[in-house]
C-alpha cells in the first residue's frame, strides 16, 4: 500500500484541464490539471451516491492535487475524500459548503466562467487554512514528548501525505500560491521555491522524533516489530498492510486478552490459569467506542483527534465499514458508542505470553539497600536467568536494567547508608561484622569482612564491590559477547534512562524552554558520566567506544550549551595531570585507569567523519562540542576541512564547520592560529560555488552566515577584541549568548605562532566575493578588513603595512567596490580602511582611478566612479577619517584629483553637470578638511608630483573662486625651500655644512647641482606662483608678509637680478628691491597670463607705503588700495623693458591687459603708488611704439586702448604722451594703407578723433604743430575731420575747432616753435580745411592772422611770412561761393542775377549734362533737384524761378540720357542723377512737349543726335511710373512705336552682328525683358489715369496691354528659337541661361500682375515647357517648373506700387551686370593690344 504518488489517480477519467484567464490580461491564459478518483457510494443499491444542486451534479472525490473550493476559495485539505467535484462543469467544493446552499447561493452550472481567483491565493492565506483544517493536530506537537510513537507515526504520515498532496498541486497549477511579496509561484516550481509553514516544519519534526528513536512503540506493536526484525525508525504503520492487519486483529480482540487496567506496560505479564476449553473471542460487530478504546489500551493512541486521523484511514482503506453504509465514519453529533461497525475480512493471529514473577523478583531484590538482599537477587540471576540465545530479547534487557541501576545507584545507597546507618551508629545493611559467622554452605564468602567490629562506608563499597565482581561482571560480561551492539545500546539506554529519572527540576524557573534545553543538556552530561562510571566499573569491556558513539548520537543538534558540562569537558579536555577525582565505585587497579586513559574520544568523532554518509552528524557533534567549552584540536579541524573537501559538502556543512570554530576561538583564540589555514582551504574550496550564489542570489543566509563564521574566527585568531566583534555586528549576541563563561573554563593558554601572516588566498576569495557586488556580503568583509588593519592586536604596525603591500592591488579594488555601496553600516569602516591602505602604498588605488577615467571608455561607469568618490569626499569629515601616527592626508589626494578633474575633463556633459552639481553641495568644512590634505601632500611629495598637484589646483581654481586650496604657510614654505636651494644647491645641509666648512669639509660628496637647472623645480616654483596669484585675485585673505614672499618669487621666476627684502627703518616691515631682466625665461610666461585678473581683482588690501618702497617707505600708515596694487611696480617695470615684438602674442595681450587694468583701477594718487608715475608714463610709451610693430592686430589696438585709457585717467598729467600717441597713431594709419574698412584704422581714427575732440580747446593741435607736421599726418588729420564734419549737425565740426584754437594760440608761442606752427597751419589749411570756411570762421581768421603777423613783425629777419599769405589765398580761393539751396534760391530772387552767378550754375550743370565738364554725378542731381523742387523759395518752384533756362536744360538731359557712355563701376550717384535727368525732361513735357518730341522722332543721321537706348526707355518709363505726372505717362506711350525700332534693333543682333556692334551682352537680355514689364505697367498706369477721367474703361486697357505684348514678345521669342538652333548646333551662349531665367521671371510678372495676356494659357505653358527642355542647370530647371505650377494657381494680390520697386531692383542689378561686362570687355581689349602683330 503507497502514500500518494504523482501517477495515482483515474486515467484517464481522473485527470481534467482547465483554463483560466489571468487578472493583468484577458489575452493571457494559463492551464490547470487536476487528478482525482471518484469514489464508490457506500449507500445501499437504489440510492443515488450523486448530489444534484442548481445544476450541479456533485460526487465524492479522492484529490490527489491540491486544489481550491469554488465557493469559498479555500482549499481541500484532507488525505481522502476530501470534498464533491460537478461532473458536468468539473468543479471542485467542499461538501460543507455545499450543504449551506440554502444559506449562500451557489452559482449554475456552467455559468461561471475559470479565472485566476479560482486557482491563486495568498501564501497567508494558505496557511492560516492549513491551520485551520489541522488545528487540534497541530496543538497536540506542542507537547510532542507526550506523543507515543504509534500516534507520531501517524501524524507523520498524516502530515507527509498531506505535503505530497499540496506539491502536486502546485506543479500541475491547480493552486497558485502568490509568496509574500505578491509573485506567484508558477507551474514548474521546486518544492523549496515555496515558503516553509506549519506542514513543512510538522512533517520535518515528527519525522526528527521518530528518526531519534526517542518515542518507542506500544507492547503489542513493538513485539510486532520484533518477531519481523521491523526498524520501528524506519517503518510506518499508516501504509504497511501487514501492519494494518496485525492492528485490526488486535482491535478486533476480546477485551479479556489485554492486561488489566492496573497493570504497567513495563512489566512482563503473567497469564491466569484458563480454562481449557475456553476460547478466545474476536469481535466482528462491535461500536466505535470500543475500537477507540481498543485502539488506546493496546497501541497506545491516546489521542483522540489521532484516532480519528487513524481510523478514518482504515475505514477508508475498507478495514472495516459502518453497519448503516454512510459513506463519512464521523459525521457531526453522533456518539461513538452508538456507531456500529463491522469488520468483513477475517484474522486469526496467535497471541504468546511470558512469564513475569522471577524477573520481578530480581528487580526486587536490586532495589533494596540491604546487600544480603542483592547477593539473594544475584543468586537468581546467575542461576536461573543466564543470558544464552533461547533467552528473550525483552527478558534481557530488563534484567540488564536491573543490574547497571544497582551500579549506578551506588552513591545514592552510600548516602543513605552514611546518613541512616553511620552516623547513627546502626549496622550496615547485609554487611557481616566481625563477630558474625560466615554463611553456609559456601566456603568463600564473596562479601567483605570487616577488619574490626566498627562499620564505615567504606566497608559498605567494599561489600558491594564483591557483589560487582563476583556476580554482576560475569552475568554482563556474558551478555556483552551475546551481542556486543545489542549490549552497548541497553547499557546506553539504562544509562540515558537512569539520567533522566535522578535530575531535578526547576519548577520555579519563568523561562521554561530554556530550563527544558538545558535539563536536557544536563541530561546527556549525567549520561555521559553514568557512562564513564561504568567504564571505571569494567562492566563495558569492548564497548566504551560504542557508548561514547552512541551518546554522541543522541546530543540534541539543536542545543547549545549555556554553562560548562564538566563530564564533556573531562572527558574531551584530559590532560593526564590526574586531578579528577572519580566515582567511588571506581576500580583503582591499573585495569579501570587503562579504560579511560586509552579512550580517545577525538577518535570516535573522527571515525565517523570518515564515513561519507555520516559526515555531516559528525559536524553536528563538532559544532555542539565546540559551544561546550571543550578544546577542539586544530588538527580535528584540518581534517573536517580536508573531508569537506573530499566529500564535496554542502554550503550547510561548510556553515556549521565554521560556526564550531568560532565558537571554539570565542573561548580560546591563543593557539589557535594554525585554524586560519583551515579557513583558507574552506574558502578556495567553497569560493566559485559562492560566488556564483551570489550571482544567483541564491541561498543567500548561509552564504554570508558562512563568510560571517570564518572571517570573524580570523580576527579572533588576529587578536581583535570580543566586544569590538559583537559591536560592529560580525558576531550577533545570541550566537554567543549560550557559550560557557571562559572564566569558567580555566583553559590553559597556548603558546602563540610567531609571526601571522594573512594568507593571500583569502584575500583573493574576498576579492571575488566584493566583486560581486552583493551589499550584505560587501559589509561583512568591509568590516573584516577594517578590524583586520585597525584592530589586530597580535599584528604589529609594520605587519599590517607588510599585508597591505602583498595584497594591496585587491584591497584597493575592496576598498573600490565598499563605495559603490549606499549602506551606512559601512560608513566609517570604508572609511578607515581605505585611508589605512592608501597611507602604505596609493599606487594601485590610483591604477584603478586610472583605468576607470582614462582608459575605459564607459560612461556610466565613469558616473558610478565620480558618485564613488564623492562619497570618499564626504568622509573626509568623518571621526573615521584618521589614522593614528601616520600622516595620512596626503595619500588621499588622488580622490580629490579624478574627481574635480572630471569638472573640465570628462567628453560627457551629463558627469560634468552632475561634479558640479554635487560639489555645489559641500560645505565650508569638506573644502577645508580637503584643503588640509593637500597641504599635507606638498611639501613631502616628489618634485614631478608637486608639479601635478600645483597644475591640477591651478586648473580647479576657476571653478572654487572663494576656495583656499593651500594655505600660505605652505606656500611660504615652498618659496623659502626653493630660496635654500637655489642659494645652497642640493649639496649643502643648512648650519650642519657651515660646521664641516670651518675644517675644509662638505657634508656631500656629490657635485654640486644647480636647482635652476633642473625643469621640474621650475615647474613648480611657475605653478606655486601661478596658483598664489589666482587666490589672492579672488580674495583669499593674504597677509603682507606672503604677499611679499610671493611678489619675490615671482620677480625672480620672471628673471629679474638682484631680488632681495630690503627691512624698513623701523624695522617692522619690509619692501622688494629687485634689478633689471634681460627676458622673461619661457618656463615664467604662464605667470604673465595671472596679472590682468590680479589687477583686476576688487578686493581692498592695507598696503602701507613702507611695503612698497620709494620715498614713502619710511612710512607705514596704510593706504586701502586693491590687492594687486603691490605688484604694479613689477608690472611697469615688465612693460618697460619688454620687446614686444619678440614675445609670444598671448603674453604680449595679457601684459598689455594687465596695463590697462592698472591704468583704469589702481590709485596712483596713493602714497604707496605715487612714486610709480613716471614709470607708468614711460610703460605707456612704450606701448604706443606697438602700433608701429609688425605685430598682431590684437596687440595694435590694445595698445591704442591703453594709451586712451592713460588719456582719459591722467593724460592731464602729461601733454607729451598726449602729441607722440597722434603722432605715433597716424603713422600707424599711413602704414595700414589708409584702408577706412580696417578694424584697427577705425579704432586708431576714433582715438584720434576722440583725444582731439576732447581737448580741441585746450591747445592740442598747437602743440602738434609746434614740430614740423608731415603731409601723410595731415592727410590722417584731414580724413579724420572730414568724417566729423559729416556726422556733425549744427555745431561747430573738429576742423574748425582746431583751426580756430591755434590760430589763437599761434601767437602766444615763443620764437622757437612759431615758425613751425604758422608753416603748420598754412599746410593744415591747404590739406584738410580749406572749403565751407563760415563767415565767422573767415572773420577770426583774419583777426588771428593779424595777432601773428604783428607778432612776426617783432623780428622779420628771423620768419617768413609767406605761410600767412598762402593760408589767406587757399582760404578766399575755395571759400568764393557757397552751394547750399538757400543761398542760391536767395541770390536768384534778391540779386536778379545781376553778377551771372545764376548763369555760371546753371552752365556748369550743361557742361555736366553734356560732358563737357568733370562735374560729379552728385553735382547734378543736386542742381537738378532743386530746379525740381515744387517749394524751392517763397511758395515758387524751381521750374518758375529759372524758366528761362528750363527747356535747355531738358534738351542737356535728353542728350546725358541718350550719350551716356558705360561706365566700368556701377555707381548709385549715376544711377540718381539718369533718374533725376528723366524726372527734369518728364517735368517739361508736362508744360512743352517739343524738346522731347524733336529728340524721339527726329531722324538721328541729319541731326547728329544720338537715339535713345533702351536703357534710356526704361529711364524715362519708370520715372513715369515713380511721379504723378499724367501727360507724360500718355506721351510715352504714344511714342511706343519709337522705342520698338530700337528693341527690334537692340535683340536682332544676337542673329546678325552687324559692323561696329559686339552682339547681345546679357545686360542687353535684361533690359529688353525690363522694357515688356515697364511697358505692361505704364499701359495700366495710363489706363488708371484714363478711367479717373472717365475717358477709358478696362477693355481698353486689355487691348493696349495686348498690342504692346504681341509687338515685345516676338522678338524676345526669337531668341528663344535662335537659342534652340544653338543648343542644337552643340554652340550654347552665354547668355542662355539669363534668357531663359529672364523668360521665367517674365512669365511670374504676368501672372503676379494679372495681365490679360495670361489668358492665353496654352501658349504660356508652351513657352515655359520648352524654355524648361532647355535649362541645363537643376536651379534653372526647377524655377521654370515651380513657374509652371504656379500658372495653375490663383495669383497673388500684390499691388502696383510693389511690382514697381520690383523692377527698379530689376534696373539696378542690370546696371551693376553691365559696369561688369564692361570691365571684362576692356581688359579683353587691352590684353589682345599687348599681343604682337601676326605677321
Amino acid at each position: 500500500m503507497c502514500g500518494v504518488h504523482f501517477d495515482c489517480y483515474d486515467y484517464p477519467e481522473g485527470s481534467h484541464l482547465s483554463e483560466y484567464t489571468l487578472s493583468e490580461g484577458a489575452n493571457l491564459q494559463k492551464v490547470a490539471v487536476y487528478r482525482f478518483c471518484n469514489l464508490v457510494s457506500t449507500k445501499p443499491e437504489g440510492v443515488s451516491g450523486e448530489v444534484s444542486v442548481e445544476g450541479h451534479l456533485f460526487g465524492l472525490v479522492n484529490i490527489f492535487t491540491l486544489c481550491l473550493c469554488f465557493m469559498c476559495r479555500k482549499p481541500l485539505w484532507g488525505l481522502s475524500a476530501q470534498g464533491l467535484k460537478c461532473a458536468r462543469c468539473n468543479l471542485f467544493a467542499h461538501c460543507s459548503c455545499i450543504r449551506r446552499h440554502a444559506d449562500v447561493a451557489i452559482p449554475h452550472c456552467q455559468s461561471m466562467t475559470m479565472d485566476a481567483t479560482h486557482v491563486s491565493l495568498g501564501w497567508m492565506d494558505l496557511r492560516d487554512s492549513f491551520k485551520d483544517h489541522y488545528q487540534q493536530v497541530l496543538t497536540l506537537l506542542n507537547n510532542r514528548a507526550r506523543l507515543t510513537y504509534e500516534e507520531l507515526s501517524i501524524l507523520h504520515s498524516t502530515f507527509w501525505t498531506q505535503l505530497q498532496i499540496m506539491n502536486n498541486g502546485l506543479i500541475l497549477g491547480s493552486v497558485v500560491v502568490k509568496r509574500r511579496n505578491g509573485t506567484a509561484i508558477i507551474a514548474s516550481m521546486k518544492e523549496n521555491e515555496l515558503d516553509e509553514f506549519e506542514i513543512h516544519t510538522a512533517a520535518r519534526s515528527v519525522e526528527s522524533l521518530l528518526s531519534s528513536n526517542t518515542p518507542t512503540p506500544s507492547p503489542a506493536l513493538q513485539e510486532y516489530f520484533l518477531s519481523n526484525r521491523i526498524s520501528s525508525a524506519e517503518h510506518s504503520i499508516f501504509y504497511d498492510w501487514p501492519t494494518l492487519t496485525y492492528i485490526t486483529s488486535v482491535l478486533k480482540a476480546s477485551d479479556d486478552t489485554w492486561p488489566s487496567p492496573t497493570a504497567s506496560f513495563g512489566l512482563l505479564s503473567v497469564a491466569g490459569p484458563e480454562a481449557e476449553n475456553e476460547l478466545k473471542t474476536s469481535f466482528q460487530t462491535t461500536s466505535m467506542g470500543r475500537i477507540r478504546d481498543a485502539l488506546g489500551r493496546g497501541l497506545s493512541v491516546y489521542s483522540d483527534d489521532v484516532a480519528r486521523i487513524f481510523l478514518c484511514h482504515m475505514y477508508e482503506s475498507g478495514l472495516f465499514e459502518r453497519a448503516d453504509r454512510t459513506e463519512h465514519l464521523f459525521n457531526n453529533g453522533e456518539d461513538p458508542a452508538l456507531i456500529e461497525c463491522s469488520f468483513a475480512l477475517p484474522f486469526g493471529l496467535d497471541e504468546s505470553a511470558d512469564v513475569e514473577h522471577i524477573v520481578a523478583s530480581v528487580e526486587s531484590c536490586l532495589c533494596d539497600l540491604d546487600l544480603s538482599v542483592n547477593e539473594a537477587g544475584f543468586l537468581l540471576l546467575v542461576r536461573r536467568l543466564w543470558p544464552n540465545e533461547m533467552t528473550s530479547d525483552y527478558a534481557r534487557v530488563r534484567l540488564c536494567g536491573s543490574i547497571i541501576t544497582w551500579i549506578l545507584a551506588e552513591d545514592e545507597n552510600l548516602a543513605s547508608i552514611l546518613r541512616d546507618y553511620v552516623a547513627r551508629g546502626r549496622p550496615l545493611p547485609g554487611v557481616r561484622s566481625r563477630l558474625e559467622g560466615r554463611s553456609w554452605p559456601s566456603p568463600h564468602d564473596p562479601r567483605h569482612t570487616p577488619q574490626s567490629s566498627t562499620n564505615n562506608g567504606g566497608d559498605y563499597v567494599a561489600c558491594r564491590r564483591a557483589l560487582l565482581h563476583q556476580y554482576a561482571t560475569g552475568w554482563l560480561l556474558a551478555l556483552h559477547n551475546l551481542d556486543m551492539n545489542a549490549y552497548a545500546c541497553v547499557i546506553y539506554d539504562i544509562c540515558a534512562e537512569f539520567a533522566h529519572d535522578n535530575s531535578p527540576e526547576d519548577i520555579m524557573t519563568q523561562d521554561r524552554a530554556a530550563t527544558d534545553r538545558g535539563g536536557e543538556l544536563a541530561h546527556h552530561d549525567d549520561c555521559l558520566r553514568l557512562i564513564i562510571k561504568l567504564a571505571q566499573a569494567s562492566v563495558t569491556f569492548a564497548i566504551p567506544e560504542d557508548l561514547i558513539l552512541l551518546w554522541l548520537q543522541h546530543v540534541p543538534a539543536e542545543c547549545r550549551p549555556t554553562k560548562p558540562l564538566p563530564t564533556i569537558l573531562r572527558l574531551f579536555n584530559r590532560e593526564g595531570d590526574g586531578t579528577h577525582r572519580y566515582s567511588s565505585v571506581a576500580d583503582p587497579s591499573v585495569l579501570a585507569n587503562s579504560a579511560l586513559t586509552g579512550l580517545d574520544p577525538w577518535s570516535i568523532v573522527m571515525g565517523v567523519a570518515k564515513q561519507k554518509d555520516q559526515f555531516r552528524q559528525s559536524l553536528h557533534w563538532l559544532s555542539f562540542l565546540a559551544a561546550a567549552g571543550v578544546d577542539v584540536p586544530v588538527h580535528v579541524y584540518s581534517q573536517f576541512s580536508s573531508f569537506v573537501s573530499q566529500y564535496t559538502a554542502s554550503l550547510e556543512d561548510s556553515v556549521t564547520l565554521a560556526q564550531a570554530a568560532l565558537e571554539s576561538t570565542w573561548l580560546k583564540s591563543l593557539g589557535h592560529q594554525r585554524l586560519q589555514g583551515m579557513i583558507v582551504d574552506l574558502h578556495s574550496l567553497l569560493a566559485k560555488g559562492l560566488i556564483q550564489r551570489m550571482r544567483t542570489c541564491t541561498s543567500m543566509p548561509l552564504v554570508c552566515s558562512f563568510i560571517r563564521y570564518s572571517l570573524s574566527v580570523c580576527l579572533l585568531l588576529f587578536g581583535c577584541e570580543r566586544k569590538s566583534l559583537l559591536s560592529c555586528g560580525l558576531v550577533k549576541d545570541e550566537e554567543v549568548r549560550h557559550l560557557p563563561s571562559r572564566r569558567k573554563l580555566n583553559a590553559r593558554a597556548s603558546a602563540m605562532v610567531d609571526p601571522i601572516i594573512v594568507d593571500a588566498r583569502l584575500i583573493n576569495c574576498l576579492r571575488g566575493y566584493v566583486e560581486c557586488a552583493v551589499e550584505e556580503v560587501s559589509i561583512i568583509i568591509a568590516k573584516f578588513l577594517d578590524m583586520l588593519v585597525k584592530e589586530a592586536a597580535l599584528l604589529e604596525s609594520y605587519e599590517v603595512d607588510n599585508f597591505i603591500l602583498k595584497n594591496e592591488e585587491a584591497l584597493c579594488l575592496c576598498a573600490w567596490k565598499f563605495y559603490e555601496l549606499q549602506s551606512h553600516d559601512i560608513a566609517n569602516a570604508r572609511t578607515s580602511f581605505l585611508l589605512r591602505v592608501l597611507v602604505v602604498d596609493t599606487q594601485p588605488f590610483r591604477a584603478i582611478l586610472q583605468h576607470v577615467f582614462e582608459e575605459s571608455g564607459n560612461w556610466e561607469s565613469r558616473f558610478q566612479a565620480v558618485a564613488c568618490l564623492f562619497r570618499m569626499i564626504l568622509d573626509v569629515t568623518s571621526p573615521s577619517f584618521m589614522v593614528e601616527d601616520r600622516q595620512f592626508r596626503s595619500s588621499f589626494i588622488d580622490v580629490f584629483h579624478y574627481y574635480f578633474r572630471a569638472l573640465w575633463a570628462d567628453e560627457k556633459e551629463e558627469i560634468r553637470l552632475t561634479v558640479d552639481t554635487w560639489s555645489k553641495t559641500l560645505l565650508p568644512v569638506h573644502f577645508d578638511a580637503i584643503a588640509t590634505c593637500w597641504n599635507e601632500a606638498l611639501p613631502k611629495i616628489p618634485v614631478g608630483q608637486r608639479v601635478e598637484l600645483i597644475a591640477f589646483l591651478v586648473q580647479l581654481r576657476p571653478h572654487f573662486p572663494e576656495w583656499q586650496v593651500l594655505s600660505w604657510d605652505v606656500i611660504v614654505e615652498m618659496i623659502l625651500e626653493d630660496d635654500y636651494l637655489q642659494k645652497n644647491g642640493n649639496n649643502e645641509d643648512g648650519p650642519a655644512s657651515a660646521h664641516l666648512s670651518m675644517y675644509g669639509l662638505s657634508s656631500r660628496d656629490s657635485t654640486f647641482i644647480n636647482a635652476d637647472t633642473d625643469p621640474d623645480m621650475s615647474l613648480v616654483r611657475v605653478a606655486i606662483v601661478i596658483l598664489s596669484l589666482q587666490m589672492i585675485a579672488n580674495g583669499i585673505a593674504v597677509d603682507i608678509a606672503a604677499l611679499l614672499r610671493i611678489k619675490t618669487q615671482l620677480l625672480k621666476i620672471l628673471g629679474f637680478a638682484d631680488v632681495s627684502l630690503i627691512p624698513a627703518l623701523s624695522g617692522h616691515a619690509f619692501h622688494v628691491r629687485f634689478g633689471d631682466f634681460i627676458e622673461i625665461p619661457e618656463s615664467a610666461l604662464p605667470c604673465i597670463s595671472e596679472l590682468p585678473a590680479l589687477f583686476d581683482a576688487f578686493h581692498p588690501f592695507d598696503l602701507a607705503p613702507s611695503a612698497m618702497g620709494g620715498p614713502y617707505s619710511h612710512e607705514e600708515t596704510p593706504a586701502n588700495l586693491l590687492v594687486g596694487s603691490a605688484f604694479v611696480d613689477v608690472l611697469l617695470a615688465l612693460v618697460v623693458k619688454q620687446d614686444f615684438s619678440n614675445m609670444p602674442v598671448g603674453t604680449a595681450r595679457h601684459l598689455m591687459e594687465a596695463l590697462l587694468i592698472v591704468i583704469y583701477k589702481h590709485d596712483f594718487d596713493s602714497r604707496p603708488l605715487r612714486h610709480l608715475m613716471p614709470d607708468l608714463r614711460h610703460a605707456v610709451r612704450h606701448v604706443m611704439d606697438v602700433l608701429l610693430m609688425d605685430v598682431a592686430y590684437e596687440l595694435r589696438r590694445l595698445s591704442v586702448s591703453i594709451c586712451n585709457a592713460y588719456i582719459k585717467c591722467w593724460g592731464v598729467t602729461s601733454t607729451h604722451i598726449l602729441v607722440d600717441s597722434i603722432e605715433i597713431a597716424a603713422k600707424a594709419i599711413e602704414l595700414l594703407n589708409h584702408n577706412g574698412e580696417d578694424a584697427l584704422v577705425i579704432q586708431i581714427r576714433s582715438f584720434i578723433e576722440t583725444t582731439l575732440t576732447m581737448r580741441a580747446r585746450g591747445g592740442i593741435f598747437n602743440a602738434l604743430c609746434k614740430q614740423p607736421l608731415d603731409t601723410n599726418f595731415l592727410r590722417v588729420l584731414r580724413d579724420i575731420t572730414d568724417a566729423n564734419a559729416k556726422t556733425v549737425r549744427n555745431e561747430e565740426t573738429l576742423r574748425e575747432v582746431l583751426l580756430f584754437d591755434t590760430l589763437g594760440r599761434a601767437h602766444e608761442n615763443d620764437r622757437r616753435h612759431l615758425q613751425v606752427v604758422v608753416n603748420n597751419l598754412n599746410r593744415y589749411v591747404e590739406i584738410v580745411h580749406h572749403e565751407d570756411c563760415t563767415s565767422e570762421l573767415m572773420y577770426q581768421v583774419g583777426q588771428f592772422l593779424g595777432n601773428i603777423t604783428r607778432r612776426l613783425a617783432e623780428a622779420p629777419d628771423a620768419y617768413d611770412p609767406s605761410p600767412m599769405f598762402l593760408l589767406a589765398a587757399t582760404l578766399i580761393e575755395h571759400n568764393r561761393a557757397r552751394s547750399h539751396v538757400s543761398l542760391l534760391t536767395r541770390l536768384a530772387s534778391r540779386l536778379g542775377d545781376a553778377n551771372g552767378i545764376i548763369g555760371s550754375i546753371l552752365g556748369t550743370l550743361s557742361d555736366g549734362l553734356r560732358g563737357r565738364g568733370r562735374v560729379t554725378p552728385q553735382t547734378l542731381t543736386s542742381i537738378l533737384e532743386i530746379l525740381s523742387l515744387a517749394d524751392a523759395f517763397d511758395g515758387r518752384s524751381g521750374r518758375s524761378l529759372f524758366s528761362d533756362y528750363i527747356m535747355g536744360i531738358a534738351e542737356d538731359a535728353l542728350h546725358y540720357l541718350s550719350s551716356s557712355p558705360a561706365s566700368t563701376v556701377y555707381s548709385d550717384a549715376g544711377f540718381a542723377c539718369a533718374r533725376a535727368a528723366a524726372r527734369m525732361i518728364m517735368e517739361t513735357t508736362e508744360d512743352n512737349a517739343e524738346p522731347f518730341l524733336k529728340q524721339v522722332t527726329a531722324p538721328s543721321d541729319k541731326t547728329g543726335r544720338q537715339p535713345l537706348s533702351i536703357r534710356s526707355w526704361n529711364v524715362l518709363l519708370v520715372t513715369a511710373l515713380c511721379t504723378d505726372l499724367k501727360a507724360s505717362s500718355r506721351l510715352l506711350l504714344d511714342n511706343f512705336p519709337t522705342f520698338l525700332v530700337m528693341y527690334h534693333r537692340c535683340l536682332k543682333s544676337y542673329h546678325i552682328a552687324e559692323p561696329g556692334t559686339i552682339g547681345l551682352t546679357g545686360a542687353d537680355v535684361n533690359y529688353a525683358y525690363i522694357s515688356i514689364k515697364l511697358w505692361l505697367l505704364l499701359a495700366h498706369r495710363v489706363s488708371s489715369i484714363r478711367e479717373e477721367t472717365g475717358a477709358a474703361s478696362s477693355n481698353k486697357e486689355d487691348a493696349t496691354s495686348r498690342m504692346l505684348w504681341n509687338d515685345l514678345w516676338p522678338p524676345f521669342e526669337h531668341l528663344l528659337a535662335a537659342f534652340e538652333e544653338d543648343a542644337q548646333l552643340g554652340s550654347i551662349p552665354a547668355t542662355g541661361a539669363l534668357i531663359l531665367s529672364s523668360i521665367a521671371d517674365l512669365f511670374m510678372f504676368l501672372h503676379q500682375s494679372r495681365s490679360v495676356v495670361m489668358l492665353d494659357t496654352a501658349l504660356n505653358v508652351e513657352v515655359l515647357t520648352r524654355a524648361r527642355a532647355l535649362a541645363k542647370n537643376e536651379t534653372l530647371a526647377n524655377k521654370l517648373s515651380r513657374v509652371l505650377r504656379t500658372m495653375s494657381e490663383p495669383a497673388e494680390d500684390i499691388s502696383t506700387e510693389a511690382l514697381v520697386k520690383q523692377v527698379v531692383a530689376d534696373l539696378v542689378a542690370t546696371e551693376k551686370l553691365q559696369a561688369l561686362e564692361v570691365r571684362r570687355r576692356d581688359a579683353g581689349k587691352a590684353a589682345y593690344e599687348k599681343k604682337p602683330e601676326r605677321r
